[in-house]
This record gives structure tokens, sequence and C-alpha cells, in this order.
């Protein structure tokens, strides 16, 4: 009976590719059970974009109820290498996977020049592009308030 089932979500998959090649979802679970795609164990760039493009407007809210901590780990990590350099700033910063720039917010105190994001996902990297250190980018409205610097993260 396993078996049957595969073979049937194995042919739907494949006529849900033929009917659109830009399904993503489709082809990427057909890879799946099919041990195929890129051979890499990885996801396609395709996939990983149309995932969190659909994830976007909730991703912060998400990551709250989690209790996601990395962006402020991230940003403590980047304070220690920096003291250890001697330096004071850093002259210019990637950071790659930015998603909706939750990260940024702790990256711009320490960089003088440019923060760049990059991530697969178009409407996360929107979402990123309306962040400031005061507003976006998974802040509050409370916390947006008690922060008087407006500056692109």
């Amino acid at each position: 009976a396993n078996r049957v089932c595969k073979m049937n979500a194995i042919n739907a998959l494949r006529l849900a590719v033929d009917l659109n090649s830009e399904n993503f979802l489709a082809e990427h679970m057909l890879a799946a059970l099919t041990e195929g795609g890129n051979g890499n164990g990885r996801a396609s760039n395709e996939f990983v974009s149309a995932l969190f493009d659909d994830f976007a407007e909730t991703f912060d809210a998400k990551l709250e109820a989690l209790g996601y901590k990395v962006p402020g780990l991230v940003g403590d990590a980047a304070k220690e290498l920096l003291a250890s350099s001697g330096q004071s700033s850093f002259h210019s910063a990637l950071d790659a996977g930015c998603g909706t720039g939750l990260a940024g917010r702790y990256l711009r105190p320490l960089v003088k020049g440019s923060l760049v994001g990059i991530d697969l996902s178009k409407k996360m990297l929107d979402l990123a592009a309306q962040c400031t250190l005061s507003k976006g980018c998974g802040l509050k409205d409370e916390e947006s308030d008690a922060v008087e610097e407006d500056d692109k993260p």
C-alpha cells in the first residue's frame, strides 16, 4: 500500500510540474520522493525563494514567538570581533541571508560604511529595506517609541 501511495504521489507531482514548470514546491517534493533533484542534498534556490516569499509577512512574528535570539547573538559576536581587532568600527559588512533584516539593527551601529543584505527571497528583502534602527525588523511599537535614532540598518 505504501508503494502504491508513493507512486501515485510521484505521478501527481510529475503532472503538477508538467502543467506548471514554475511550481517549485511540487518540483522539490518530487525530487525528495524520487531522490532526484540537484543531487547535493539541498533545496533549489527557487524553492527557498518561493518558501520564504510566502512566509515573509509573518516571519518576524513567528521567530519572536519561538524566542529567536540569533540577531542579537550575531551583534554580540560582531562586537567581540571588533573589540579584539582594536578597531572602532567595521568599514563595511555583508549580511548573507539577511531575511527581513533582523540582524541589521545590531550590526548598523558597528559599521561606518556600507551594510549590505542579500537574500534569495525578494519579499524578505522588501521588508528589510523598510527597516531602520527604530522601526521594522521585528521591533514592536513600544520598542520603536523608545529609540529616537532613525538610521537605516
